[in-house]
């Protein structure tokens, strides 16, 4: 009977945990009340109002990246599902081919590197975002600022999955048996 360690669990369980994390919290970031109110506060003036207009509201930069990565995750966590099933499920003795989502497959290795790709430039579009958005809508001096902290929450959980994501898919994991 085959055995199966816990360690060979733990990268797949933990980078879908990860991306759960980062689907719930962009969704929530970007279609509750408080993304509506983000950086917007009635009765500020013209040039604060001038200087944050890009950042402020459900309409804003910071709201609408949150959305677009929240939906992006979220497909990819739908299309990846059998994926990590089989990633979990899959016997270390077992020699029969069990399908199309094998881990050696080239064509899901390839969708999988693409997809890291658009995942690392969504990143990178989310630093430019928070490095230019102005720090008082990030400390909450022009209203509320979740939609900002949840951002830099994601970003900590989108650099743990890609980390996570990229030991799964590694050449190294795939030759070594």
């Amino acid at each position: 009977m085959p055995t199966m360690s816990i360690y060979s669990h733990a990268l797949p369980l933990l980078a879908t945990v990860s991306m759960i994390t980062i689907v719930i919290l962009s969704l929530y970031g970007s279609l509750s009340n408080a993304a509506e109110k983000f950086c917007h506060e009635e009765g500020l003036s013209m040039d604060v109002i001038l200087k944050i207009a890009a950042y402020t509201g459900s309409g804003g930069v910071v709201v609408m990246w949150l959305k677009g990565f929240g939906f992006f995750s979220l497909t990819f966590s739908v299309l990846s599902m059998p994926f990590l099933y089989m990633s979990v499920t899959q016997n270390e003795d077992d020699e029969t081919p069990v399908n199309m989502l094998k881990l050696n497959n080239g064509c899901v290795r390839v969708g999988l590197i693409l997809f890291l790709l658009v995942f690392a430039g969504f990143i990178a579009d989310g630093i430019y975002v928070l490095s230019s958005m102005p720090g008082d809508c990030l400390y909450g001096k022009y209203g509320e600022n979740t939609s900002a902290v949840i951002m830099w929450i994601v970003f900590v959980f989108s650099i743990v999955f890609v980390m996570l994501f990229g030991f799964l898919i590694s050449p190294f994991r795939a030759n070594d048996k």
